[in-house]
């Protein structure tokens, strides 16, 4: 009996020992709302990425300062988010989360270790806490 407690307690420490080292390879993600994501933005010195999901006919409706228009629908989406795999952070948004969610799927699939913020409720709660959007001007 002493023998299989004493494999139990080895295939448990085993399994933690994995658990560990998975836990360590893998990114972070934080899913905030819009007035954190502010907060994030405004008390530090955020010099990382911010993505915005959307395609490029609502990117130019407006975005969030200093976003990269990275389309969760492109079929070089990959090549997009590869990019920026050496960023320490990623702040992700879209209208809503269907865009959003695309990209933080692509990003774990591409290994991605850094911290992941993505953003709740989109830019659709960024417009109702009337934050601040950077509305491109036509080209005369």
């Amino acid at each position: 009996m002493n023998k299989s407690i004493s494999f139990g307690k080895a295939v448990f420490l085993v399994f933690i020992v994995i658990s560990s080292f998975q836990c360590l390879n893998a990114q972070k993600i934080d899913a905030i709302k819009s007035d954190s994501v502010l907060s994030v933005l405004t008390s530090t010195n955020f010099n990382n990425t911010i993505i915005d999901g959307r395609d490029s006919a609502m990117f130019s409706t407006g975005h969030i300062k200093n976003a990269v228009y990275i389309d969760a629908f492109s079929e070089n989406l990959t090549e997009s988010l590869e990019n920026y795999l050496s960023e320490d952070t990623l702040i992700v948004y879209c209208t809503s989360n269907r865009r959003s969610k695309i990209i933080v799927e692509n990003l774990e699939l591409l290994n991605y270790k850094g911290l992941i913020i993505y953003m709740q409720d989109g830019l659709n709660g960024w417009k109702a806490n009337e934050f601040d959007l950077v509305i491109p001007s036509e080209k005369k």
